[in-house]
């Protein structure tokens, strides 16, 4: 299980009745939008602000985003509804307050939006970037219906914003998880009463509508704010925990259980335009970050979020493009105060993303962060832009992640209060070989023989891996060796680095290593050379399998037995085992390094 799944106590809500609820709202939505006679019979062009709205309900793991356009004269708003949901790389830049053009077909209120939706919509001025700097001037309006009352009171609510004297507020929060980029500060007023009742039909922006022209009517100037918060009622026609655009000036949130300090957090985040904290099998599963479950406590966000909102240093992000030993520091610690980048990025090509690597400490608002995330090395994978970020494992000391799609293994070495030291060997993504048909198509009549000629041309070699042969070439030329230091008898760059820092953890790991792979009483040392190479390669990582290959020749072993191995381990193991191999020894086959056949 990747960390607690559901909201902790004091968050027990009747899922039956608030389920209920819910689908009566789609349903009403999917008529209005369908059950129209007008539906497919009025076309319609309409050009206005986009406002992009997340929905939250943690208890039954549901959300939803809402699209909205804003007539320009009228302000009024007109639900957008996408006959096919859009894909991530087509809303990944909708963010509130970008200027769109839609073309549709209008049903009531509502405009319909054909399948690839996306494609009938056209900007016409973007949203501002994500992100905030500086102090976020932020208006909390408290409002009551007529036979319901919100349960915190005003001084509460502030307190849980912007004054807790314990130093435990949302303002604190943000602070510290921006290392100081964003603060936010402001006024709450209320309750007032609005002329709505808990059983009336879901409609929170006229609710928020409402509350805006009471505060008025009392002389609050709602122009001097950048964030407009609403606290309502819990108990509603609605069921949900908390709603938030997704970025806009100013951006709103609502907020519908003022008990829970991260619904606030968390409706913020949508406001600063960053999307969920999920894995790949839950929305809200990642609570290492406030943009996953609610209920929970407040944390920081996580290491993709931080880059989206501009708030690490590029001196902090590293993108690894070859294999070596990296230290990440502290994800909590403010930068200047750290001894190394606390991003480590590598590309995931398969799927034009990256992986994100960091560490995370129980420090500041993360003291309480789940086991299963402190004191390790993170990873994530985010494509980037207003999309949703993926929590996919934890390192332990001695732990590893491995891609070998992509030919990358991190693996944690060891771990210490200043920093997590890893391992990264970027290996060869296996490529498919090139096919072709001569000729490309034949006309004929049925019962004819008809020949074709086709080829098969093996793929060129990775970038990587030509890398991989100049680094190798420059070594056996003598180019850039490194002062002699205590070190691994393979070869690989990396201990270097590790003798000249801790010289005495590579001396006393020598004895160890000598017992390993050694000469031993039953097998010989190409023997035990070959059962590491075995699983070097199944594990993709193809420069171990490279250096003990060098070994096992150097002790007598020929491309024959090498390949033979290959070929054994390829059983269990499966076509990646075997390019992986098999590439190595390509690489050595070029060198040269088969003088005894």
């Amino acid at each position: 299980m990747l960390g607690p799944k559901r909201p902790l106590a004091g968050f027990t809500r009747k899922v039956t009745f608030r389920f209920f609820l819910l689908i009566w709202c789609m349903a009403c939505m999917i008529f209005s939008a369908f059950g129209s006679p007008a539906f497919a019979q009025t076309p319609v062009t309409m050009t206005g602000k986009l406002h992009v709205i997340h929905v939250d309900d943690f208890d039954p793991q549901r959300s939803h985003i809402l699209h909205m356009l804003e007539h320009p004269q009228t302000h009024k708003m007109y639900p957008l509804y996408f006959q096919q949901p859009l894909a991530d790389h087509e809303r990944e830049h909708l963010r509130t307050g970008a200027i769109m053009t839609v073309r549709g077909t209008a049903s009531g209120s509502s405009i319909i939006l054909a399948a690839g939706g996306a494609a009938n919509m056209s900007l016409v001025a973007p949203a501002n970037p994500p992100g905030a700097v500086g102090p976020q001037k932020t208006i909390v309006l408290v409002a009551n219906f007529r036979d319901t009352n919100v349960a915190c009171s005003t001084t509460a609510v502030r307190d849980t914003l912007f004054t807790d004297p314990q130093g435990g507020s949302i303002d604190d929060l943000y602070q510290e998880a921006s290392f100081g980029t964003v603060s936010f500060n402001g006024d709450v007023h209320g309750p007032y009463t609005i002329n709505y009742f808990s059983t009336s039909p879901c409609d929170f922006s006229s609710w928020s509508a409402a509350a805006e022209a009471a505060a008025q009517a009392s002389g609050v100037n709602l122009g001097q704010y950048d964030r407009r918060v609403y606290v309502l009622p819990e108990q509603n026609s609605c069921g949900y925990i908390g709603l938030g655009t997704i970025g806009g000036n100013p951006s709103r949130a609502w907020i519908f259980t003022c008990e829970l300090d991260d619904v606030y957090g968390h409706e913020l985040g949508h406001n600063l335009s960053a999307h969920h904290a999920a894995t790949p099998t839950d929305e809200y599963g990642d609570v290492s970050d406030i943009m996953g479950y609610g209920g929970v406590g407040l944390r920081h966000l996580n290491a993709p979020h931080k880059e989206e909102l501009g708030w690490l240093p590029a001196t902090q992000l590293v993108t690894v493009t070859q294999s070596g030993v990296y230290r990440i520091a502290p994800l909590e610690l403010s930068p200047a105060d750290t001894i190394a980048p606390q991003v480590l990025k590598i590309a995931k090509p398969d799927t034009q993303e990256f992986y994100y690597f960091s560490y995370r400490r129980p420090l500041g608002f993360d003291a309480q962060l789940s086991a299963t995330y402190r004191d390790r090395v993170n990873v994530h994978r985010y494509k980037g832009g207003s999309v949703q970020t993926y929590f996919l494992n934890s390192l332990p000391d001695g732990g590893s992640f491995d891609d070998p799609v992509n030919g990358v293994t991190v693996t944690q070495l060891r771990h210490d209060a200043s920093a997590a030291t890893v391992q990264v060997s970027l290996g060869c993504s296996p490529a498919a070989p090139a096919l072709s048909l001569t000729p490309s198509s034949q006309t004929s009549k049925p019962g004819t023989t008809v020949q074709y000629t086709v080829s098969v041309t093996k793929s060129p070699r990775s970038h990587e891996l030509t890398h991989m042969e100049e680094r190798m070439s420059a070594q056996r030329s003598g180019a850039n060796q490194p002062e002699a230091q205590p070190s691994s008898p393979y070869g690989y760059p990396y201990w270097d680095w590790v003798a000249h820092e801790d010289p005495e953890y590579v001396q006393a790991r020598g004895p160890l290593s000598a017992l390993s792979v050694g000469a031993g009483h039953a097998l010989s040392i190409t023997y035990r050379e070959m059962v590491i190479i075995g699983i070097l390669a199944f594990r993709g990582r193809q420069e171990g399998v490279v250096a003990h290959m060098r070994r096992a020749i150097a002790h007598g072993a020929t491309k024959r037995a090498l390949l033979e191995a290959i070929q054994s381990a390829a059983v269990p193991g499966g076509g990646p085992t075997f390019s992986t191999g098999v590439q190595a020894l390509m690489q050595l086959d070029d060198e040269g390094a088969f003088k005894n056949g």
